[in-house]
């Protein structure tokens, strides 16, 4: 009997090697760097699936006002 995977998630968010599903919320940590000390950093990403197909909404937040690399590169405006 050969058995056939299971159907991808098409639902699903995938981010940071994490599937959150139609309908869930999550906390993600991606990893982003390395100190000299041995010590890993974090970003926190804040990832809520709606249940139902519709607009994506991407919010971000920085330090300095004039750095705007983060939703440059996201957004590719």
């Amino acid at each position: 009997m050969i058995r056939k995977p299971p159907a991808p998630d098409t639902d699903a968010v995938r981010i940071g090697g994490a599937a959150i599903a139609a309908g869930e919320r999550a906390t993600i940590e991606i990893p982003v760097a390395d100190l000299y000390t041995h010590t890993s950093l974090t970003m926190p990403v804040h990832v809520v699936n709606g249940r139902h197909a519709g607009p994506t909404l991407f919010v971000s937040a920085a330090v300095q006002a004039t750095r705007s690399t983060g939703w440059r590169s996201f957004g590719g405006c």
